[in-house]
């Protein structure tokens, strides 16, 4: 581009180079050396050594960066090291209640009247700990994400790397917890199990908080999101508030509620304190003849003998006709309980089942239903002495063996009383309820076995139906727990929370962009109206 120089000095509008000497410089210089490298090397790519890793090799990666921002983060280190056995001391600590013995304090497992109330604050503890340290994990991380996203890096990889950590990390605290609080209060041969239910729970908070880190733009909103969360596993465990004595509309005394199954610390709680009562050292050596004693009791001493009353009150109604609601559900009373009834024991019932209905019911069938009732009765009291017996040899059994005091300190070691109290519903008055045309038992909860047909149970059941099998309330109660965590882990794989709370926020932009757009519209009217006025 550069000009001739006139006489003068100044620039030319004329070229000191044409475009023409340019192209041939061009073709002698440059064109002859490119045709000559062309014809000497590969026209092929060369080899790139910048390729986007494997998915293992980026979950490697991954891992390694985000351990070695943990491991320089000194108070987070510290914080981390800090947290479980702080808090197991100071709920040990508080929950270990002493008895007095010939005028002085003394420990004794069996006697700690606040040893439930451990339980549950130990599952609340480790769902505080797996939310605390996950809820800002993926928030942090999002200017790097950003700043990588034009890689197409694996998400799998990344949400791996963080899970692995954290289910690690909270394996760790989990094992902390456990270690102190059970060694403080004396919680013998539960080690194994208290851990694994900690940390299933724990598990379960974690991805609950890379849900809400995932979703969530702010640290405040995450943080007080944290107590939102926990504020209704306290309320509805079954522990704060009693299912059977929550609001008339979602109570029930059959099963749980829907919103208690929906709860984590109720599946949590109800693991530790089944497997603490049912299977330490000295109640496994007797629990199944206590549960058929217990049942058969309930049969013999209590349904029967209602039933036997309510077969005398359906008689007096038909002949007076003064309720007929009583009288039909009376009639669906019978026909339950005696089909169970009939199940249990293996007798069948007799054709007379079908005429407990209000079109063909009549009173001549009362006398074979009190029949059948009588040989259930029977069969029920040879059960209960049959279980009663198998029981007290046990017992004498391990007397023989270890001694009288020996024995009463070995339960007083595995035995807590309340906790027994609890599940067994020890204070409960009431024995049945009647709901729904059925008579529902609502004492010794832990010896009762949920219906075949469903596999929602009551609360403290010792077994859950699934596939028409009974499975350990323990093991079912972590797998239920464990299906919440897998469900939570696909909606964070596909970001549902962000994509949710993104949808919303779009559409109460759009709402108010409309009303704004409305109002104005409306003021555009009422301004020409008002021209409109002032013409005239």
């Amino acid at each position: 581009e550069a000009r001739e120089v006139d006489p003068n000095g100044r620039l030319t509008r004329k070229r000191k180079t044409t475009p023409e000497e340019w192209y041939q410089k061009f073709l002698d210089k440059i064109d002859s050396q490119t045709k000559l490298i062309v014809r000497e090397h590969d026209s092929s790519f060369p080899k790139n050594n910048f390729k986007v890793p494997n998915h293992f090799n980026q979950f490697l990666i991954f891992l390694k960066r985000d351990l070695l921002a943990k491991y320089y983060n000194k108070q987070y280190l510290m914080l981390l090291a800090l947290e479980a056995p702080i808090l197991a001391f100071i709920l040990a600590f508080f929950t270990k209640n002493f008895t007095f013995v010939n005028g002085f304090p003394k420990y004794i497992f069996g006697e700690n009247a606040v040893f439930p109330a451990f339980l549950f604050m130990a599952v609340i503890v480790a769902l505080f700990l797996g939310l605390v340290i996950s809820a800002e994990e993926i928030f942090k991380d999002r200017k790097i994400l950003k700043r990588e996203k034009f890689l197409n890096l694996s998400r799998s990889s990344y949400l791996f790397s963080k899970i692995f950590i954290l289910f690690g990390i909270s394996a760790l605290q989990s094992l902390i917890f456990v270690l102190i609080g059970n060694s403080m209060l004396e919680i013998k041969g539960m080690l194994l199990s208290y851990w694994f239910v900690l940390f299933t729970s724990s598990c379960w908070a974690n991805m609950v908080g890379l849900n809400i880190s995932s979703g969530f733009n702010s640290v405040v909103t995450i943080y007080i999101l944290v107590p939102l969360i926990l504020v209704p596993q306290l309320l509805f465990s079954g522990v704060v508030v009693d299912f059977n004595k929550m609001h008339n509309r979602i109570s029930n005394d059959k099963t749980v509620p829907i919103i208690g199954d929906m709860m984590t610390s109720r599946w949590a709680y109800e693991a530790l304190a089944v497997i603490q009562f049912k299977d330490n050292e000295y109640e496994k050596n007797v629990f199944d003849d206590e549960r058929l004693a217990g049942n058969a009791n309930y049969y013999r001493s209590y349904a029967i003998p209602g039933l036997e009353d309510i077969l005398s009150d359906t008689k007096k109604l038909y002949e007076n006709l003064s309720d007929t609601f009583r009288f039909e559900n009376n009639l669906r009373v019978l026909r339950s309980e005696l089909i169970r009834i009939s199940s249990d024991i293996d007798i069948p019932v007799g054709s007379y089942i079908d005429s407990l209905t209000s079109g063909f019911y009549r009173p001549e069938i009362n006398s074979r239903i009190a029949l059948f009732l009588g040989k259930a009765v029977q069969i029920y009291r040879n059960r209960y002495v049959n279980a009663v017996e198998r029981r007290d040899a046990r017992f004498r059994e391990l007397i023989n063996r270890m001694g009288e005091e020996s024995f009463l300190s070995f339960r007083q070691r595995y035995y807590n009383k309340q906790l027994s109290s609890i599940v067994t519903n020890e204070k409960e008055i009431i024995q049945y309820s009647i709901h729904d045309g059925e008579m529902i038992p609502i004492k010794d909860a832990i010896f009762r076995l949920p219906a075949k047909n469903s596999w929602r149970a009551h609360f403290y059941s010792p077994f859950k139906n699934l596939f028409g099998q009974y499975v350990d309330t323990f093991w079912f109660d972590l797998a239920v727990i464990w299906s919440f965590t897998v469900l939570l882990l696909i909606l964070l794989y596909y970001d549902i929370v962000r994509k949710v709370l993104t949808f919303l926020e779009t559409w109460r932009i759009n709402r108010l962009n409309k009303l704004k757009l409305n109002r104005l519209i409306k003021i555009a009217e009422q301004s020409m109206n008002i021209r409109q006025k002032n013409r005239l």
